[in-house]
């Protein structure tokens, strides 16, 4: 038999308390901005790792200067690295399940992205906009 004073099941149930967070974000004494023409990784069963890279020409790495005796410097030979560099930026180790939302994270940013490309309005060119 139920008893009517202890029985819940009548009884409207009351909604979870609802809790309100704010979360600040705060930009590390390392945080930068990078631009990525390429992307290489690698992953095993815990953690998937990301390396972003920039393509760019090389740079020298060694400059020979000749200064004649009236002290006018020119240059005479440089030793440089390939035609061009891939320069690593960053990588970043994530667990699976983060990468797992990163990758649903930014196929929605894709997607919202896409209907976008080459609707932003161009600028008038000065010389038109004083006819």
């Amino acid at each position: 038999m139920v008893d009517p004073e202890t029985d819940q099941s009548n009884k409207p149930k009351q909604a979870p308390e609802v809790q309100r967070l704010s979360v600040d974000y705060i930009k590390s004494n390392f945080f930068r901005v990078v631009h990525a023409d390429g992307v290489w990784g690698a992953a095993n069963p815990e953690n998937i790792e990301i390396v972003f890279w920039n393509t760019r020409p090389a740079i020298p790495q060694r400059l020979n200067l000749v200064v004649s005796s009236e002290g006018d410097v020119r240059e005479e030979g440089a030793v440089t690295r390939a035609d061009l560099v891939r320069e690593t930026e960053v990588a970043v180790i994530m667990s699976l399940d983060i990468a797992a939302d990163f990758h649903k994270w930014l196929g929605e940013k894709i997607d919202a992205a896409k209907p976008l490309r080459g609707k932003a309005k161009e600028k008038p060119d000065a010389d038109k906009s004083q006819a």
